[in-house]
């Protein structure tokens, strides 16, 4: 769809200069490769608990083989987890969720039942915080151009108790909706004050739940 200014207007999944990122957590760790020894012991079963996309806390277990490097236990960790991947990226262990865009998130915590994976992780010392999945709404305009935004008209289709649909550039939340049954749409957002340079993009994000969610937006560019 082409505005006014003859910029197109930009909706989640509607045209192909829509992005969505999927949510994630790293464990902490540098230098890591799949050959790299895990410093869990052999034929051991470990928990972990992991809530993928805010649907809550899951805890699940793995029984190592013979094979403790990091391959060996990713190999584990993603036929024991569905719904989510796990993967070397940049030397630290990622966990991604599978789900795309808003609502897309992963936290993970130690396992209690029996010996948790986390502890026992050679140089484990926490969690990084978790990146939440978000749809890009426009796209960073790149060198020498600015958008001046106009409206963002949000619409939410399925609610959870506690998720926070926000407009975001990546630093600044322009708008925040908690999103509950009962609490009808957000309104249209006027960020007609707001320019965006080439290095920014917009997005949409929830950070606290899974809740579907599309917006449009409306630009035009400036010098």
């Amino acid at each position: 769809m082409i505005n006014k200014y003859g910029l197109p207007v930009y909706g989640n999944g509607s045209i192909s200069a829509v992005s969505a990122l999927q949510g994630y957590q790293e464990f902490g760790l540098t230098g890591k490769a799949g050959t790299t020894e895990t410093g869990l012991a052999g034929t051991t079963q470990y928990y972990v608990k992991v809530n993928i996309n805010g649907a809550g806390v899951v805890e699940f277990d793995i029984t190592t083989a013979a094979d403790t490097t990091f391959a060996g236990v990713i190999a584990l960790l993603n036929a024991e987890i569905a719904g989510v991947t796990f993967a070397i990226v940049g030397g630290d262990l990622r966990c991604t969720s599978n789900k795309l865009g808003t609502g897309s998130s992963i936290a993970i915590t130690d396992g209690t039942t029996g010996t948790g994976l986390l502890a026992t992780l050679t140089d484990y010392s926490s969690m990084d915080a978790a990146v939440p999945g978000h749809t890009t709404l426009l796209a960073a305009p790149g060198s020498g151009i600015r958008y001046h935004l106009e409206k963002v008209n949000i619409s939410v289709s399925a609610f959870a108790a506690t998720g926070i649909i926000s407009i975001t550039d990546g630093t600044t939340n322009f708008y925040a909706f908690l999103a509950k049954d009962g609490n009808g749409q957000p309104p249209v957002l006027d960020l007609d004050s707001y320019k965006m340079d080439a290095n920014t993009g917009l997005y949409l994000a929830c950070s606290t739940a899974a809740v579907t969610a599309t917006a449009t937006v409306s630009a035009r560019s400036v010098s």
